[in-house]
């Protein structure tokens, strides 16, 4: 009678793994492969980013270069997608005006070509407008009413452009004007 059991060793029923070459020397392009991989598996990054962490972590610049020019083609690295999502998240959770964004994105090392195309898609000139009256609407909902010169200095830190900060206050101003009259009569 020919078993046809599980091999020597092995439970019924219990899956087979493959076990990794132990022993086995990794070349230095594969650690830079390994490092820049787990890297990106903990969070969205840009290449220039990317490029930064494995400069720290001590690999060659020719290996940094190639990892990342590896990583695009994959698809494990695109900035400009990167970019999209980064912005619209930040929007959504803190409303900033485009000059602000614009340099957060600078900052994380996206390509200036790329950043102009995301907060021209992103900005809509009424679109920062009506994010700096919901910052307005905000601040006045938490503090109660809030002194021009505050929500102009708020929203001036937020980056928003001196017109739009211009024509929402001047707007506020006009609500409280039509607010007191209203109260006078």
């Amino acid at each position: 009678m020919s078993s046809t059991g599980p091999p020597d060793g092995a439970r019924r029923g219990a899956r087979m793994r493959s076990q990794p070459v132990r022993n086995q020397p990794q070349s230095p392009a594969d650690q830079v492969t390994r490092l820049a991989v787990a890297y990106l598996a903990r969070q969205d990054r840009t290449a220039h980013q990317l490029a930064q962490y494995l400069l720290r972590k001590g690999a060659a610049g020719a290996a940094v270069e190639h990892t990342v020019a590896r990583c695009r083609e994959l698809g494990y690295l695109d900035d400009g997608a990167f970019a999209r999502r980064w912005a619209e998240a930040r929007l959504a959770k803190y409303p900033v005006g485009a000059a602000r964004l614009r340099d957060e994105l600078l900052a994380k090392g996206v390509a200036s070509a790329v950043v102009s195309e995301v907060v021209r898609a992103l900005y809509p000139r009424n679109q920062e407008r009506a994010l700096a009256e919901q910052t307005v609407r905000s601040a006045e909902r938490r503090q109660g009413r809030v002194p021009i010169r505050k929500l102009a200095a708020l929203l001036g830190s937020r980056g928003f452009d001196e017109d739009v900060i211009e024509a929402v206050l001047e707007q506020r101003m006009a609500r409280s004007v039509t607010a007191a009259r209203a109260g006078e009569e």
